[in-house]
Parts: structure tokens; C-alpha cells; sequence
């Protein structure tokens, strides 16, 4: 029986593999060092994402307040440091995108962003 060589994905050390399909050194802690390192990317971009609609929120809060509809200049949020993806869900009502942001929502159309508290 022929053992096979292969190449760690981790670190670029060859091994012997005498059976299975292992992609990391057998007894070292290439693999779990290979998930962390996953993980890590995965963070970032769920923190990325929160940190974009916690801006949003505050923006919303701090243009639109209380009132149940503003309608803003869409260049002048972004100037202000509004992310258009920083939302967590969205839905279509009566033909238009609605974007959920906690008790806020918003649309865009033609350069204008409308904002709902509900």
C-alpha cells in the first residue's frame, strides 16, 4: 500500500497520509489555527455590518426624531456618514423598498431619502 504525501493548507508542510483526507498537519494545531482564522474574517464583517446600522440609527434619530415621515436630501445623510446597506431587513409596501434600521425605516428614490418611525 502506497501512503500519500499531502500539503498543509495552513502552513505549507508536507505529511504523510495514511489513510483519510486530512488538508492539515496531523498533531499540530494547523487546523484549529485555519478556523480561527476564518472566524475572525467572519467577524469583521458582522461587525462591519453592525457598526453601519448603529450609524444609521443614530442619524435617523438625529434628523427624524419622533416624527412619523422626514424626507431628506440623500447626498447630505451620506455626507453625514448615512451607509445605505446598513440596515438588517427589508420589505416592499405599496411598490416601494423599505429598509428596517430598529424602529425606523427607510426608501430611497431619486436622490431623496424618506424615513418612518414606527
Amino acid at each position: 500500500m502506497r501512503i500519500k504525501t499531502r500539503k498543509c493548507l495552513y502552513c505549507g508542510m508536507e505529511f504523510e497520509l495514511p489513510h483519510g483526507n486530512k488538508d492539515y498537519c496531523p498533531g499540530k494545531d494547523c487546523d484549529y489555527q485555519a478556523k480561527l482564522e476564518r472566524q475572525e474574517v467572519s467577524y469583521t464583517i458582522g461587525n462591519d455590518a453592525k457598526m453601519a446600522i448603529r450609524k444609521n440609527y443614530l442619524l435617523f434619530r438625529r434628523f427624524a426624531g419622533n416624527q412619523k415621515r422626514t424626507e431628506l436630501d440623500l447626498a447630505k445623510l451620506q455626507n453625514k456618514g448615512f451607509d445605505q446597506f446598513g440596515y438588517y431587513r427589508y420589505k416592499e409596501i405599496s411598490g416601494v423598498w423599505h429598509y428596517f434600521v430598529h424602529e425606523y425605516s427607510f426608501s430611497i428614490e431619486k436622490n431623496i431619502i424618506t424615513i418612518w418611525k414606527t
